[in-house]
């Protein structure tokens, strides 16, 4: 079962257009997906802001990182980055330690009634994306809705994959980094 916070992206992955329909790959990598969803053999290992984001950036938000490991193996990132006017998520998929799949939330906080600020106590989804790719390129892209701050749309495919390699990096180090014996 594919749980209600994922149920959007799955929901964006499934859609019915004639290349996921037929496209093999695009059947695998969603294969792929539902494995590590429901595989409850895998460890986590999060690491907060300041471990993966520059400093101004860490100080302004809340963050964190999240690697899943199936033994050695990192099958899945996800990150979540709270701003003062969004949150962003992004979840990153691998298959034998190459990105396959990215997906992307941004749910936007509303202006107030009186549009003097923004209601953080609400958010509203604001755009969705999901990525499939095959080496360093994404073969097939679905987005619905719009940024609050404009991306440069040709290239963000590549930036999602330098950062999913970025993550990688940072999660293997630690994942293999000796733990410390609990005082």
């Amino acid at each position: 079962m594919i749980p209600a916070l994922l149920l959007p992206l799955w929901l964006l992955m499934a859609a019915n257009d004639s290349t996921s329909l037929s496209d093999p790959r695009i059947l695998h990598i969603r294969n792929l997906f539902l494995q590590v969803q429901q595989d409850s053999s895998i460890q986590k290992i999060t690491l907060d802001g300041p471990a993966f984001l520059d400093e101004e950036a860490a100080r302004t938000s809340g963050a964190s990182l999240t690697g899943y490991f199936k033994g050695d193996t990192l099958c899945k990132i996800s990150t979540r980055v709270g701003m003062s006017y969004a949150v962003f998520q992004e979840n990153f998929y691998f298959e034998k330690g190459q990105l396959v799949y990215a997906d992307e939330l941004e749910k936007d906080f509303p202006p107030n009634s009186d549009h003097t600020g923004v209601n953080h106590s609400k958010l509203v989804l604001a755009f969705e994306g999901s990525y499939y790719f095959e080496g360093y390129k994404a073969f097939s892209i679905h987005t619905s809705g719009k940024r609050k701050v404009s991306e440069d749309e040709i290239h963000h495919p590549l930036e999602l994959y330098h950062n999913a390699a970025y993550y990688y990096g940072l999660l293997i180090k630690r994942h293999r980094a000796p733990q410390k014996p609990e005082p």
